[in-house]
């Protein structure tokens, strides 16, 4: 089973299919994932340097 720490979540502000479910975001917040929007925080850049790595998001 695969247990993330993190997710990257790829959409528009406007999007028609109304991504990301409301039930999804739930799930991942109870399982305690933390979540990166494109539509909340615009680019998300990884960053590694051949061991570690760490996320900034574009809006802060």
């Amino acid at each position: 089973m695969v247990r993330p720490d993190y997710a990257v979540i790829s959409v528009s502000d406007d999007n028609s299919f109304g991504h990301p479910s409301s039930r999804t975001l739930k799930r991942m917040e109870r399982l305690g994932i933390k979540v990166f929007r494109t539509d909340q925080q615009g680019m998300i850049t990884l960053i590694s340097d051949g061991l570690n790595w760490q996320i900034e998001p574009g809006l802060k």
